[in-house]
C-alpha cells in the first residue's frame, strides 16, 4: 500500500479560487400583453453569482445572500485547525483532497498536518482532518467537520461536524468571522473513532461477505436489474445492460481491494472498512461512482451510520451475519459472478 502522499493538491486548489461578485438581473428587451413597447426588466428581488473569470452563471440568489468566497473559506478552514492544534501553524496546513463539480459550484476541501497524528493500533497511524465545505449555487452552507485519513493508502472519513461552529457576521465595512472549536470534544472524536476501529479489527469476517457490506454501509441497493436497482437511481443509465455494467464494475473492484486488504490486515471488519473508504477516497482514480461530487456527503453520512450501527449490532449474542446481509446476498449482482 501506497504511503500517504503529501504533495499539496495545488492544481485542483487554484481552480477553485477564481473571483466571484452578485451582480444584477436585467432581462432583454422585449414586448408582450401587458408591456407592449420593447423593454427590459430589472429584477430588484434577486441577483447572480458570476463567475468572474468566463462570466459564467453559478446560480441565481436572493438579494440578501451572503456571498462567501473559497479563499475565504479556506482562510477560515485553516483557523479552525489552529484552534484545535495550538501548536501548528496555518502555512504550514496541506491541501490534502479538493472535491468539486465541473462547473465549480461548490467545493470540499481536506486540509491536513504532516506532524499531527495518532496511532488506532501499532504501526497504523491515522492523521485528523478537517473539510471545509462552500458552494457558490446554495447547495451547501459554509461548513467545517472533522474527519481521519489513513496514513498507509490515504483512505479517509469525516467523522464529525459538531466539533467545531464558525459565526459568519457581515457588515457593509468588512466581514469577519468568530471561531469556537472544542477541544476537548476533539481528543474525545479521537477515542470514539479508536473505539470503532478496535471494534471492526475484533469482528471476524469471511472475505467473501465484504462486497455485500459495502452494499449495506453504502446502502445499495441490487435487487433487481431495472432502473429501480440502479445503483444510484436518480441518475438513469439508459439500458439494464448500463445498470448491470456499473454495478459489475464496483463489485470487481471491491473484490481486488478485498484480496489487498485481507492480506495485511485479516479477514475483518476493519478490512471491510478500508474497502469501503479506499472506493470512496480515491474516486478520482477509480471513476466508477457516478456524480460523485454530488454525492459525497451522503456517501460519507451512510458509512458513519453504518459503523455506529454495526458495531452494536455484533456485540449482541444472537449476531449473524447471514441474516445481517439477508437482503444484499439476494442481489442478482451476486450470481452475474457465478
Amino acid at each position: 500500500m501506497k504511503e500517504l502522499d503529501f504533495s499539496p493538491a495545488t492544481h485542483e486548489l487554484n481552480d477553485l479560487m477564481f473571483d466571484v461578485e452578485l451582480i444584477s438581473i436585467i432581462t432583454k428587451p422585449f414586448s408582450s400583453e401587458n408591456y407592449p413597447q420593447k423593454e427590459s426588466l430589472n429584477i430588484t428581488e434577486y441577483l447572480s453569482v458570476i463567475n468572474k473569470m468566463n462570466r459564467e452563471c453559478l446560480s441565481v440568489v436572493s438579494k440578501d445572500y451572503r456571498l462567501i468566497h473559497n479563499s475565504d473559506a479556506l482562510n477560515i478552514g485553516k483557523q479552525v485547525f489552529v484552534h484545535l492544534f495550538p501548536s501548528i501553524k496555518a502555512k504550514d496546513l496541506i491541501p490534502f483532497k479538493v472535491i468539486a463539480p465541473k462547473r465549480k459550484t461548490f467545493c470540499h476541501i481536506d486540509l491536513i498536518h504532516k506532524d499531527i497524528n495518532f496511532n488506532v493500533f501499532d504501526q497504523d497511524t491515522w492523521y485528523p482532518i478537517i473539510r471545509v465545505t462552500n458552494s457558490y449555487n446554495k447547495m451547501y452552507a459554509l461548513l467545517f467537520e472533522i474527519g481521519f485519513v489513513r496514513k498507509l493508502c490515504s483512505n479517509g472519513m469525516i467523522f464529525d461536524k459538531k466539533t467545531v461552529t464558525v459565526k459568519i457576521n457581515h457588515t457593509k465595512r468588512k466581514q469577519d468571522w468568530e471561531i469556537k472549536a472544542d477541544i476537548q470534544k476533539l481528543k474525545g472524536l479521537e477515542n470514539e473513532f479508536i473505539s470503532h476501529m478496535l471494534n471492526l479489527k475484533r469482528f471476524f469476517l469471511p472475505k467473501k461477505y465484504i462486497f455485500p457490506l459495502v452494499c449495506k454501509a453504502l446502502k445499495l441497493n441490487y435487487e433487481s436489474k431495472t432502473s429501480e436497482g440502479l445503483l444510484f437511481p436518480e441518475y438513469k443509465l439508459p439500458n439494464q445492460a448500463g445498470i448491470l455494467e456499473e454495478g459489475c464494475n464496483l463489485r470487481d473492484l471491491s473484490n481486488r481491494l478485498v484480496i489487498k486488504y485481507v492480506e495485511k490486515l485479516g479477514e475483518n471488519a476493519y478490512s471491510a472498512f478500508n474497502v469501503i473508504t479506499d472506493i470512496l477516497s480515491h474516486q478520482e482514480d477509480y471513476k466508477i461512482i457516478q456524480n460523485y461530487a454530488m454525492r459525497t456527503r451522503g456517501l460519507n453520512t451512510s458509512l458513519l451510520e453504518w459503523i455506529q450501527k454495526f458495531t452494536e449490532a455484533a456485540e449482541k449474542r444472537d449476531f449473524k451475519i447471514e441474516d445481517y446481509l439477508s437482503k444484499e446476498l439476494a442481489f442478482p449482482i451476486f450470481k452475474e459472478s457465478a
